[in-house]
């Protein structure tokens, strides 16, 4: 009791996921190295469940790549019950276990929360609206178009990178270009150009170029 449970990666390249347990001053006391797949993939929430088990949710690949699974597992790091499937979700960045029982997890995409009973049924009608500004997930760069007093943003919706333009209100979003749609799908950090009215954009690989 009274003691922390961290996610830890150390190398995503290695696969060293695992679990430091931590008192409240920051003290490491103990690790828990799950077991496969869990410790060469991704693990996104934790949360304790009564009785004296670990619940994580589990991206079997890196990113927002791959199926997003639940499991459950002992101290030892041991496979209780999984993989828990959570259909139609975008998987889970944050989990909890309420005094009813009920399990709440934070939606890492949609801005959602999810809720389960404590045997991992899905109970759609509980889903709750957590509504954020504009909804734009995953900035990726950001720059500021002085002339006309927007900002101007480079994220990753689902279908590719695509260049925004947000006003200074932050109540509305418009896009501008669609760089997927001419194969410029990983566009990454972006400038604005005032004298020449030019938005610069770096495209990190396949082509490399700006």
């Amino acid at each position: 009791p009274d003691h922390f449970a961290l996610v830890a990666i150390d190398s995503v390249a290695a696969g060293t996921t695992r679990i430091v347990i931590l008192r409240r001053a920051g003290q490491v006391v103990a690790e828990i190295f799950p077991a496969e797949p869990l410790r060469g993939g991704a693990l996104g929430a934790i949360t304790y469940q009564t009785p004296g088990r670990l619940l994580v949710s589990y991206w079997a690949g890196w990113g927002w790549v791959g199926n997003k699974e639940i499991y459950a597992i002992d101290f030892a790091g041991n496979i209780l019950q999984g993989p828990i499937p959570t259909p139609g979700l975008q998987g889970f960045e944050g989990l909890v276990e309420l005094r009813s029982g009920l399990l709440a997890g934070a939606d890492g995409k949609s801005g959602k929360l999810h809720f389960m009973d404590a045997n991992y049924n899905y109970l759609p009608e509980r889903d709750r609206e957590l509504p954020f500004g504009v909804g734009v997930f995953r900035p990726a760069g950001m720059a500021w178009q002085g002339n006309a007093e927007n900002y101007l943003l480079n994220y990753w919706p689902e279908e590719g990178s695509s260049i925004f333009s947000i006003p200074v209100t932050l109540d509305s979003i418009s896009q501008i270009a669609d760089l997927a749609a001419v194969g410029y799908w990983n566009a990454y950090r972006l400038a604005y150009m005032a004298d020449e009215e030019r938005i610069a954009v770096v495209h990190r690989n396949g082509p490399r170029a700006i």
